[in-house]
């Protein structure tokens, strides 16, 4: 469980860089996200989340989605829009290791947005 300055400090993280990576933290496991993602968000958010969408990855026979196969995925965004608007805050946790892969990158939002904007016909590779 976060306390109010952990709370503060990840938001300033999260403000200074677009994201955080969260140490372990007791009641705030995988598990306890499977179980009950409304409560481990509001213990991270300091308040109840307006929406929780939840997205198990695994593998499934004739899975067609990143989600649901052991395909190669590539770079891709984990975030759906909820009435038009794009989330706030996006958690991710990591029930088990993957055996091969299993890299995560998380890009700071604000300087892509920059740079689309300086460079539109700039492209990312």
């Amino acid at each position: 469980m976060l306390d109010t300055q952990a709370r503060a400090r990840l938001f300033e993280r999260v403000t200074a860089r677009g994201y955080d990576v969260l140490p372990a933290t007791a009641g705030l496991e995988a598990e306890a996200a499977a179980r009950d993602p409304w409560d481990v968000a509001a213990q991270i958010l300091g308040e109840a989340p307006v929406m929780v969408e939840r997205q198990p990855i695994k593998p499934m026979p004739q899975g067609k989605s990143f989600a649901s196969n052991a395909a190669y995925t590539p770079l891709h965004t984990d975030s759906q829009m909820f009435g038009g608007v794009s989330p706030h805050v996006q958690l991710m946790f990591c029930a088990k290791a993957a055996r091969d892969g299993g890299v995560t990158l998380l890009v700071a939002p604000k300087p892509v947005f920059q740079m689309a904007r300086s460079s539109p016909s700039t492209t990312l590779s």
